[in-house]
């Protein structure tokens, strides 16, 4: 038995900037794996790969890999034949050249952001984004008697909490297309790669309760939109599920006629259609 990760970085835009991971040389039979990524000196469980069943290989897809730093894998043996074994960590760097938004669980979703206004194609970050993160503690100041000085509890410190990550938008289409994922996602990641990263971690998961939408110029005929969005960086969500990544092929095999699929997605929005393009 020789078991080895091997890893390929992609960073095109489809979906996203990824790291496909294939497992081989496992001994024949049931094993129950955990696949680790760590970067930044953390370590994470790669979603979908918490607890997964294999037999002998296997092949996933990491789409919540940081850009521009050196990220590496490894695999734990939870059980089966080489339960205990050690494997090899393989190491990989990905970057798209753009920053990256989007809901962590839809890897569909996913929309490059500029850091200036470089290409209007995409949303860009305005000067003021990203300028400050505020790092709150839970303090309770307690007085002694007889001391003038008095005893500070603290809570655990917080990730950057008050941080701006305003943006603007100029083509509707755009426009629509962060409408959109804002709507339908609570909570964003946010994937800098190192220009401008004002602080701000490899995956930033990002918790904003109120997104505020200005059209600019709209009312005039232009397509500027202003956008606030001021939050927390937040843990990543638990679940370890992925909604799939749909082909066109595939699509276009769910319906024979336009019509059936116009009546399988009446009522739907942008992004039901790409969690599941069948209407289920």
């Amino acid at each position: 038995m020789s078991t080895a990760l091997a890893l390929v970085g992609k960073a095109s835009f489809d979906p996203c900037p990824r790291v496909e991971i294939t497992i081989t040389g496992l001994t024949a039979g049931a094993s129950v794996v955990n696949v680790w990524r760590t970067a930044d000196g953390k370590r994470q469980a790669v979603r979908g790969a918490r607890k997964r069943s294999m037999n002998g290989s296997d092949f996933l897809v990491d789409y919540e890999v940081p850009q521009s730093r050196v990220v590496s894998y490894d695999l734990e043996i939870l059980s089966g034949p080489d339960a205990g074994t050690s494997t090899p960590t393989q190491t990989v760097v990905v970057d798209s050249g753009q920053w990256v938004i989007q809901d962590p669980l839809t890897p569909g979703t996913a929309i490059p952001l500029n850091v200036s206004k470089q290409d209007l194609t995409a949303p860009y970050l305005t000067a003021s984004a990203v300028k400050s993160l505020e790092y709150a503690a839970s303090v309770s100041i307690i007085p002694i008697l007889g001391s003038p000085d008095p005893v500070a509890l603290m809570g655990q410190r917080l990730s950057g909490g008050n941080v701006a990550l305003d943006m603007f938008t100029n083509m509707a289409e755009v426009t629509t297309q962060l409408r959109n994922l804002l709507m339908q996602a609570p909570l964003l990641l946010v994937r800098p790669n190192g220009t401008r990263n004002d602080g701000l971690p490899g995956l930033a998961y990002f918790a904003s309760a109120k997104p505020v939408e200005k059209p600019v110029t709209v009312a005039f005929g232009g397509t500027l939109t202003t956008w606030q969005l001021t939050g927390d960086l937040v843990a990543a969500p638990t679940m370890n599920v992925l909604v799939p990544v749909w082909t066109y092929g595939a699509v276009t095999a769910l319906f024979t006629t336009y019509a059936q699929n116009q009546t399988a997605l009446a009522g739907k929005t942008y992004l039901d259609v790409l969690k599941s393009p069948s209407g289920v």
